[in-house]
């Protein structure tokens, strides 16, 4: 049998900033001011590589005018940043980059305590893989099942 994922892309979704961070929280919505200051998203759309990217909820914490930390809801703060920079937190397990801020989008205005909310979905569709074994005498010596992923691109 065959599970069909249909098209699959890594992307970002949920993009905004307000003025201050609940500490522990990634809300979906604002629950504060916006900032003032704006991450240009339509000139320097955050980037995504499939191979990096992972289902997540993020938060770019600004520490000071330029400075900043990176912290997922899942993995913890990640890596420690400045809009001098492009933001480029690397996932460790495949050495490729989560995603991608380039430094031209952050623009001035930014104060310590501002965050930049976004959550990344990762190109990945969810399979479950269950063995069942009825109850009854051992009828072979050796059993084994496998499976298989297949996919294809346009590109």
């Amino acid at each position: 049998s065959a599970a069909l994922a249909g098209d699959v892309q890594a992307r970002v979704t949920g993009l905004f900033s307000q003025k201050t961070d609940v500490s522990g929280q990634f809300p979906s919505d604002l629950t504060a001011d916006a900032t003032n200051a704006r991450l240009n998203d339509v000139d320097y759309p955050i980037e995504m590589d499939s191979r990096g990217a992972v289902q997540d909820k993020w938060k770019i914490q600004f520490t000071g005018a330029t400075s900043f930390n990176v912290i997922s809801e899942q993995r913890g703060q990640v890596e420690t940043g400045a809009t001098t920079a492009d933001c480029a937190p690397v996932n460790p397990v495949t050495g490729v980059p989560y995603f991608v801020i380039k430094k031209e989008a952050w623009g001035t205005g930014w104060q310590s305590g501002n965050i930049v909310r976004f959550d990344t979905e990762a190109a990945a569709f969810p399979v479950w893989c269950i063995r069942s074994i009825q109850p009854g005498p051992a009828s072979l010596e050796t059993d084994s099942f496998s499976v298989q992923a297949r996919g294809d691109t346009d590109q």
